[in-house]
């Protein structure tokens, strides 16, 4: 496959990646629609990371230990992927028959970086609300015979009253006509869905973007799925996975929101590859450094890389489809996403028991003062750090819209036109 620039694919597909300011921040929000759509995802995202701490929480505290607790914690993620994995594409047909433009081209990167912050930026804010909660219930549990002294059900019941507050303010939102309406009202939903699946075989800069995004989320979805027993492992137990969870989410909303303006005037497609590839460095180094002390750090920036792909991986998807296939186009990549998810997650406990069945796993190391041990979880992070690694390099390849460009040419270019820049030259 070449590795030639993208401009077929789309207008923008191949833009650098600039920063954006405080006055397209408040013109964005000014778009009430889009503002409307946020709070409501916010604050439904914000409630799912919630229950989604309580359930985990309460399945590996229910689950006898050994291979049915790393089966039950899966078997959550699995559950509640489940319904967007089925009802993903059919989102996506009935966007398609919405007019989406609320959003001008030029703040398009904006927006996803808001979408994604209000997605996944809510995660470190619900790991602290959960252990808040935690402390909150006990005390009212022997009035209300509701209540768990764990506060997993009064998490719930947060969850729950968030869903309402999302419903109430996507009822109030009123969206615009489309204009392409009557061209989409003939068609069936079977003939939308597969002229989606039509236009991302047709397009190599998509299928490289399709193949980079679902990697990630493979190699995420690895090391989601054993997260409470690498934690057990490094003897911090629940209160240690609670804090690999707010180290990685927490990087991640750094990456969402940072990465663009840090990485202003680098290819896209180049960050993208270079993001997954790091992403699965950091994965091999949380691998093979199993002390907490290590963990969080790269647990951090692990996050951050990851945030940084995705925010760019979405731009470049919305930039590239035209706008009568964006809806369905994100979608199949959405599901794709989260069908990789939910077959990982399902094969990740049984993976890193064959692990300690094959090998002599677990096994304890003496490093001077440290006593790292190695168990089957341990070699699932190696594999899914390989993967990743792999897919980041064939991403890069596939997209690159620089070639004979190096690395090092292209940072000595970005900063000098960053110092003309200063300077009040043109760029």
């Amino acid at each position: 496959m070449s590795a030639g620039p993208p401009p077929s694919e789309g207008p923008d597909a191949g833009r650098d990646l600039t920063p954006s300011g405080g006055a397209g921040l408040r013109a964005l929000l000014e778009i009430g629609p889009f503002r409307n759509l946020f709070a409501a995802g916010t604050v439904s995202s914000f409630g799912d990371w919630l229950a989604l701490l309580a359930t985990t929480a309460l399945a590996a505290e229910l689950a006898p230990g050994g291979v049915a607790e790393y089966l039950a914690v899966s078997g959550v993620f699995v559950l509640r992927i489940a319904p967007a994995v089925v009802l993903g594409s059919l989102a996506g047909v009935v966007a398609d028959r919405l007019d989406r433009r609320l959003v001008p081209p030029d703040r398009l990167e904006l927006a996803n970086q808001l979408g994604l912050v209000g997605s996944y930026g809510t995660a470190p804010v619900a790991a602290v609300a959960f252990s808040g909660l935690s402390l909150l219930a006990a005390p009212p549990h022997s009035l209300l015979p509701g209540l768990d002294p764990q506060g997993t059900f009064l998490a719930m019941y947060v969850n729950g009253a968030t869903f309402v507050l999302s419903a109430v303010i996507v009822w109030r939102t009123t969206f615009p006509e489309r204009g392409a309406g009557e061209t989409l009202a003939g068609e069936s939903i079977l003939r939308t869905v597969t002229d989606g699946l039509v236009v991302v075989r047709e397009r190599p800069f998509v299928r490289g973007l399709l193949a980079g995004m679902t990697g990630t989320f493979a190699a995420g979805g690895l090391v989601i799925g054993l997260a409470t027993r690498f934690a057990s492992d490094l003897g911090a137990g629940a209160p240690g996975y609670g804090l690999l969870f707010l180290a990685v989410f927490t990087g991640m909303a750094a990456g969402i929101v940072g990465g663009p303006r840090l990485l202003a005037g680098f290819s896209r497609p180049r960050v993208f590859g270079a993001a997954l590839a790091s992403a699965g460095v950091l994965i091999l180094l949380l691998a093979l450094l199993p002390a907490m002390a290590a963990a969080l750090p790269l647990a951090v920036l692990l996050g951050a890389v990851i945030g940084v792909a995705w925010v760019v991986g979405y731009t470049l998807l919305g930039l590239t489809m035209e706008d009568e296939v964006r809806g369905r186009t994100f979608a199949l990549v959405q599901s794709l996403d989260r069908v990789v998810l939910v077959l990982v997650l399902a094969a990740a406990p049984l993976l890193a028991a064959a692990f300690e069945a094959l090998l002599p796993l677990p096994h304890r190391f003496r490093l001077g003062p440290l006593s790292p041990t190695y168990t089957g979880a341990t070699a699932a992070y190696l594999l899914a750090g390989l993967a990743l690694v792999g897919a980041g390099l064939a991403a890069w390849r596939t997209m690159n819209d620089r070639p004979g460009l190096s690395v090092l040419a292209e940072v000595r270019d970005v900063r000098r036109r960053r110092r003309l820049s200063d300077r009040g030259g043109p760029p």
